[in-house]
């Protein structure tokens, strides 16, 4: 396996299972732009994102978790906006229904502050 990445920042843009896979990805980019490095044994247990004095780098664990803190920020901020219908003067469910859907989005308003292991994510489920 080859990561093909570009120079100036390192960025790792792509991987292939072959040398000569990659070599046409480079090749196609004539500015000298980009170039190849072998991956690591363990690439598929890590994740690198960079080159640096040919060498590649992985994300530490805080910026692994910075990811999933943002994934999971966007997932509950879209659960949020699909749901926003239900707060609405002109909503037609019952009241019962109402508060089920409150009790839903003040638990999903909550949720960050209660998770604990960011592996095993456990959503507040919607009403039916």
């Amino acid at each position: 396996m080859y990561y093909v990445y570009f120079i100036e920042s390192g960025s790792i843009c792509t991987k292939f299972e072959t040398e000569e896979l990659a070599n046409e990805l480079i090749n196609a980019n004539p500015d000298g732009v980009m170039d190849k490095i072998e991956t690591p044994e363990d690439h598929e247990t890590v994740n690198y994102i960079w080159v640096k004095n040919n060498i590649c780098v992985a994300e530490t664990q805080e910026e692994i978790n910075e990811e999933k803190w943002i994934e999971i920020r966007q997932k509950r901020t879209k659960l949020l906006l699909d749901s926003d219908w239900t707060d609405l003067p002109n909503c037609p469910l019952s009241n019962e229904k109402k508060t089920e859907w409150q009790s839903y989005r003040t638990a999903l308003r909550n949720f960050p502050s209660s998770i604990s292991d960011l592996d095993n994510i456990t959503w507040p489920v919607a009403p039916s």
